[in-house]
């Protein structure tokens, strides 16, 4: 319930979710304006559609507040739609409120923003991994999908070079924790100075080989 601004209320909300419209609007009659203390004339209810979804703003004067008990939830298939979402709809709206994925619009309505992922996170069958990410989720304001993927210990592609074992191989798909940098491992013999050629082809390799973090999960190369 609004006070007097259900009409630029829903002119907001409308304006940001894309499959939006404006239904019906009344107006309070003279009997109504006694009853309700409300302008004859004046907007009473605007009845509208989000996404396929249909509400009633209503204008009832200054008497009604709303609260976080309610709350509007917007589920997002990216973290594009999650800024997209947080962005508009917590312009003008109170900072203090943000938190764990939750915002306060200018109206003092509540909206979550959630990703989709997020919610598979949270729900992982290891409850340790799942422990780790409600952690860093309740230290957020906007939820950043790529930090609680970090924070649960999910592992991104690195680059490296094999070990001695397999030298010669050069590859763009080894898995190593998201902490990690690059990984650059070769015998010592060849870090001794007993065969800088050698170690200069490593390092040349190293140079080339940075731009590749986080790509493909393919060798770039492979000899033997």
């Amino acid at each position: 319930m609004f006070d007097q601004q259900a009409e630029e209320a829903v002119a907001f909300y409308t304006s940001i979710f894309k499959n939006s419209k404006v239904l019906t609007t009344t107006r309070y009659t003279r009997e109504a304006e006694q009853a309700a203390g409300q302008p004859e004339g004046s907007v009473m209810t605007v009845a509208f559609q989000l996404e396929g979804q249909e509400f009633t703003a209503l204008n009832g004067g200054p008497h009604f507040k709303f609260t976080e008990a309610i709350s509007l939830v917007v589920r997002c298939e990216s973290q594009q739609e999650v800024d997209y979402y947080w962005d508009r709809l917590s312009e003008g709206g109170d900072p203090q409120a943000q938190q764990c994925g939750w915002l306060k619009d200018r109206f003092g309505l509540s909206w979550q923003i959630v990703p989709n992922l997020v919610i598979d996170l949270l729900t992982d069958p290891d409850p340790e991994k799942g422990r780790r990410a409600m952690a860093a989720v309740l230290k957020m304001k906007k939820i950043d999908v790529a930090a609680v993927q970090r924070a649960r210990g999910e592992r991104r592609m690195v680059a490296s070079i094999a070990a001695p074992s397999d030298r010669g191989k050069l590859y763009s798909g080894r898995q190593e924790p998201l902490a990690e940098e690059l990984a650059l491992r070769h015998s010592g013999d060849l870090r001794g100075g007993k065969d800088a050629k050698a170690e200069l082809l490593l390092d040349q390799l190293a140079d080339r080989l940075s731009p590749t973090v986080g790509r493909s999960t393919r060798p770039v190369v492979s000899t033997t």
